[in-house]
C-alpha cells in the first residue's frame, strides 16, 4: 500500500513565504526546500549581490521578495 502525503497546515503556510518558514525545524525546512538552511542562507547571500550589481540604476521593487523567490525557485526545482 502506497503512503501518500498529506500536506499539513505548517507547510502550506511556510510554502508561501520565507518568514513562515523560519518557525520550521532544520529537518522540515530541509525537507521543504531541498537544501540545508545554512545552504540557503549563502545562496540568499550570493543573489543579493548579483540582485544589486543588476538593478543598480533602479527601478521598479519586486513584489515578492529575495527570500521568497529563492525559496520559490528551489521548491520548483
Amino acid at each position: 500500500m502506497k503512503k501518500t502525503l498529506t500536506p499539513t497546515k505548517e507547510s502550506i503556510d511556510s510554502l508561501r513565504n520565507y518568514e513562515a518558514s523560519k518557525q520550521l525545524t532544520d529537518t522540515r525546512f530541509k525537507r521543504l526546500v531541498g537544501v540545508q538552511r545554512t545552504t540557503f542562507k549563502e545562496m540568499l547571500a550570493v543573489l543579493k549581490t548579483a540582485y544589486q550589481l543588476k538593478h543598480a540604476k533602479g527601478g521598479r521593487k519586486p513584489k515578492l521578495s529575495l527570500e521568497d523567490l529563492l525559496m520559490a525557485t528551489l521548491q520548483y526545482v
